[in-house]
Parts: structure tokens; sequence; C-alpha cells
């Protein structure tokens, strides 16, 4: 890879700690890069013999990269949770502010659904007062006459509430999520490159990445343990070794894993 289209690449992640993260994506890339070059230069090996000296090192690159990619992965989790996390505001239901909350919301719909299409959507676009939009994203789109294309309104509306009710964590998760879809960009190219230097197929490549992951830590009172899964699909802890430890990620639950995982 070009030092300068690198340069380039890393100077587009704005956070400090996602562009280190970045760069240890690209060194992976990299060492396996400088590792083809050098057994080409050898000259001890046939075009066969290079290919599947890459592929024998291949897991130990993918390994780095993964292990490189796995905070971009966590913070991208940690963006969706906080997203995720902000929603129409409602009274305790087990409170009787909540029976009066839901029937003046229900009252605001009907007033609603009087208004021509075009009427509605231009005040839910314009008004400052949050309960209008709260009893329009509090029920189904059909109950407020958004169908068909106006259903594209009702996330532009919800994205407004957001922006009305929850300005500085909305703008806390739209930050995080810019910093980790900047690295992430980069991760990608990295991948791409380990992938076009391994010359492998891609089933293969699939393979080596299933069999690879930045292990899944916890720590306890006295140790780190790494949490894994069974061929029966129970969950297994055991010691973290030192390696497993530097490479590893420490997820709160199950959940966390499994979005850092669909985020990678």
């Amino acid at each position: 890879m070009n030092p300068k289209n690198l340069e380039g690449l890393l100077a587009r992640v704005t956070d400090p700690k996602m562009r280190a993260a970045a760069a240890k994506s690209l060194a992976a890339a990299e060492k396996l890069a400088a590792k083809k070059t050098e057994l080409a230069r050898s000259g001890t090996l046939t075009e066969a013999g290079v290919r599947a000296a890459l592929k024998d090192a291949l897991p130990t690159i993918v390994r780095e990269h993964q292990a490189a990619a796995a905070p971009i992965a966590k913070l991208a989790a940690q963006a969706k949770a906080k997203r995720d996390g902000l929603g129409v505001r409602s009274a305790d239901p087990t409170t009787p502010a909540a029976v009066i909350e839901q029937a003046n919301r229900a009252e605001i719909r009907a007033w609603l659904r009087t208004l021509p299409p075009a009427e509605m959507a231009q005040l839910a676009m314009s008004t400052e007062d949050a309960r209008i939009l709260e009893s329009m994203l509090s029920a189904p789109p059909e109950l407020v006459n958004l169908r068909g294309n106006q259903r594209d309104l009702a996330e532009k509306i919800e994205q407004r509430y957001l922006e009305m009710t929850f300005p500085a964590e909305l703008a806390e998760a739209e930050r995080l999520e810019q910093a980790a879809a900047e690295a992430a960009d980069v991760a990608k190219v990295a991948l791409n490159e380990i992938k076009a230097v391994a010359d492998v197929d891609a089933h293969t490549f699939a393979q080596i990445e299933a069999r690879i992951g930045a292990p899944w830590l916890i720590k306890n009172t006295n140790s780190v343990q790494v949490v894994d899964f069974g061929d029966d699909g129970k969950v297994n802890y055991r010691d973290a070794s030192p390696a497993e430890i530097e490479s590893g990620v420490y997820y709160k639950n199950e959940t966390e894993w499994r979005a850092a995982r669909a985020a990678a």
C-alpha cells in the first residue's frame, strides 16, 4: 500500500483512539504484504509455494486485524446502544399520570387525522411542541395517517423529536457513530488488502475468519477469563492466556458481544 495513501486514510479518522486502532489494522495488512515481497525476493519458492506460505501466515494476520478492529466494533455497538436508548418519554405506567398522558396523546392523534397529509407533514417538521411529536411516535404510523411514501416521514419526525428532546445525548451518539464509522472504513480497506495479498478463495478466507475472533473477556476477582461457546451452544469459561488478554475485548454481556461482532 502506498504510504501517502495510508496517511490519507488515517487522516480521515478524527478520534485518536480509533485512529490508533485503524493504524493497527493497516499494519496487519502491511505485514502480510511485506512477507509476500520477502518470499518473492528470496527466490527459493515457486509461486505456489509463496501462496502456501502466505496461507500459513494468514491466521496470525487475520487475528491481528480482528484484534485491531475489535475496539472499533465495540464503539459502534456502544453508539447503537446509546441511540437505541433514546425514545419517546412516557410517564410511569403504574401511575395515574400515564392514563392522562395516553388520553392526551390519543386526542392529539385524532386531531392530526383530520388534517390533510401535506399540512400534517408540515406541522410535524415545524412544531416546537414535543407533545405533538410524542403522540405521533408512540403509536403505529397508520394511526396518524402515515401511509405509503409518508412512512419515510416517520423517520424524519423521530430524528426531529430526538434533536428537540435529547440534543446532548443524540450529539454524543452521533459523535460515537462517526468515530466508529471512520475507523471501520479504514479497517475494511485493510481487510480487503489482506484478502488481495493472500490470494485465497473467499470460502477459505471465511473459514479462517470464523475460526478466529478477538476473545470475549470478563474480569473476575482474581483472574481474567475467556467466554466462549461449545459445540452444544453452552457458555464456557476458562482462564485467559497473556496473548488473549492482550488481544481480547471486555464485554458486559452476550448482547454487547454479538452487537460488536455484527458491526465488525
